[in-house]
C-alpha cells in the first residue's frame, strides 16, 4: 500500500490542486477593446487609420467617443456639431457613420461612446449659441444651491427634463446609425457635493419633507429635530435617492434599446471601487449589471499598480461575476511592459474582456502597438506559436 505522502500521490494531488485553482477562462480574452477619444475622429483619414490600426493589432471592438461635451461627432437635430469638425473641408463628413462603415469592413464591433451628464469642461465657452450651455443653465447640477464650477459643468441627474433630453439624444443615435453597441460614460454625479439645483432639492423635499442642502451642511436645527439616528437614516436615504436618479436613466436607456433595437449592446464605464461609486458618485453599477440593465460594465482600473488593479477586478467579480465584466486598463500612465503585465494578470482571473484607454495615447507613442501585438495576441495558443 502506498504511503499518503508518496511521490506518486503528491504528484496527483498537485495536479488536482492546479486544476482547482486554474483560472476559469476560455481559450483567451473574448473581447479586446479600445476606447477611441474624439480627437481621432476629426477627419476621414484619421478615422480610417484608427480602424486599420485596431484591426491590425488584434482588437475586435472599438468604442468611439461621439458625444464628449454636449456635442455631436455625428449628425444631430438635438445637439450642435462638435467644434472640432465644424467647417470641415468635407462637409458631408460624418465621423460616426464612417467609423461604423470602416470598422465593419475590418470586422470590428463599433460602439458609440457617449458622455452622459458632463456638459462642459473648458474655461472657454462653447462657440455655438444653441449649445445646452446657453439654452438651459437651469439644468446644471449645483454644489451648494447656487454655484457651479465653470470648468466642469454637469447636467443634473435629478431633473426629468434632463432625462428626456438625453433619451432623445440616444434614440437619435440608435435609430440613425448601424452601431453594434452604446457605451455610457460620465453616467454619474460629479462627486458627493451634488446636486442642489433648486428643482432637484424641491423634488427631494416632496418625498422626504427635508431640504437635502440643510442635511449636507449639518444643520443644527435638523439635528435637534431628528437626532443622530434620524440624521443617519436620512443620509442613507439621500444616498439611495441619488443612485436612484442615475439608475432611472440607465433603466430608461435599456428599455429604449430593448424596444427599438434589442440587438444593440449596452455598456457603461464605471468607477472601479464599488462603495465609492455608490456613495460618492451615485453610481450603483452592481445593480445595473445584476439586474441586466447593462450587458457589461467596464470598471476604469487605471492604476499604475498592478496589485491595485487586480484587487479592484477581484472586488468587481465578487459583485457582478465575470460574464458582465470587462476591465478598463490605462495605457496613458505606464510603460507598455506594465500594461501587458496588467492585461495578463486580469486575464488570469478569468475576465472575458479588456478595454484599453486609449487608442490615442498608444498612437502617440511610437512602437506601442507593435509591442502590444507581440505580447498580446488573440489566444495563448497563438502566443506559443510566436
Amino acid at each position: 500500500m502506498n504511503s499518503p505522502l508518496s511521490p506518486r500521490r503528491l504528484s496527483w494531488a498537485f495536479c488536482f490542486l492546479g486544476w482547482i485553482v486554474a483560472p476559469l477562462r476560455g481559450e483567451a480574452l473574448e473581447t479586446k477593446a479600445l476606447w477611441v477619444v474624439k480627437d481621432a475622429l476629426c477627419s476621414p483619414a484619421s478615422v480610417s487609420e484608427m480602424t486599420r490600426t485596431a484591426w491590425k493589432n488584434g482588437f475586435n471592438l472599438i468604442l468611439v467617443q461621439v458625444r464628449s461635451r454636449g456635442d455631436a461627432f455625428y449628425r444631430s437635430q438635438f445637439v450642435p456639431l462638435a467644434e472640432a469638425i465644424q467647417g470641415s473641408k468635407e462637409p458631408e463628413f460624418d465621423p460616426l457613420k464612417l467609423a461604423v462603415e470602416e470598422g465593419h469592413r475590418a470586422g470590428l464591433q463599433v460602439h458609440a461612446w457617449v458622455n452622459i451628464y458632463i456638459l462642459w469642461s473648458s474655461p472657454y465657452h462653447p462657440v455655438n449659441p444653441k449649445h445646452l450651455f446657453y439654452l438651459h443653465p437651469d439644468w446644471f447640477a449645483r454644489s451648494d444651491g447656487s454655484r457651479i464650477r465653470p470648468k466642469k459643468i454637469f447636467l443634473s441627474p435629478e431633473l426629468p427634463q434632463v432625462r428626456e433630453h438625453l433619451l432623445n439624444v440616444i434614440e437619435e443615435i440608435i435609430e440613425n446609425y448601424q452601431i453594434d453597441g452604446l457605451h455610457l460614460d460620465y453616467v454619474r454625479y460629479p462627486n458627493n457635493h451634488y446636486d442642489y439645483n433648486l428643482t432637484a432639492r424641491t423634488r427631494f423635499m416632496q418625498r422626504y419633507a427635508i431640504d437635502p442642502l440643510g442635511l449636507a451642511q449639518g444643520s443644527e436645527k435638523l439635528a435637534d429635530i431628528f437626532g443622530v439616528v434620524g440624521i443617519e437614516d436620512l443620509s442613507r436615504k439621500r444616498l439611495a435617492w441619488r443612485a436612484e436618479q442615475v439608475t432611472r436613466l440607465v433603466e430608461a436607456i435599456h428599455d429604449l434599446i430593448s424596444k427599438k433595437k434589442p440587438w444593440i449592446t449596452l455598456s457603461a464605464a464605471v468607477k472601479p471601487d464599488v462603495d465609492e461609486a455608490y456613495r460618492k458618485y451615485g453610481q450603483d453599477w452592481t445593480e445595473w449589471a445584476n439586474r441586466g440593465l447593462v450587458d457589461f460594465v467596464i470598471p476604469m482600473a487605471y492604476s499604475k499598480d498592478t496589485e491595485v488593479v487586480v484587487q479592484q477586478v477581484e472586488q468587481a467579480m465578487r459583485a457582478v461575476g465575470r460574464k458582465r465584466l470587462y476591465v478598463g486598463i490605462g495605457t496613458y500612465n505606464k510603460p507598455i511592459s506594465e500594461t501587458l503585465r496588467q492585461i495578463q494578470s486580469v486575464e488570469a482571473l478569468g475576465v472575458e474582456g479588456i478595454c484599453l484607454f486609449s487608442y490615442n495615447s498608444l498612437e502617440k507613442e511610437p512602437g506601442s502597438f507593435e509591442k502590444l501585438r507581440a505580447g498580446f495576441l488573440p489566444s495563448p495558443q497563438e502566443r506559443k506559436r510566436r
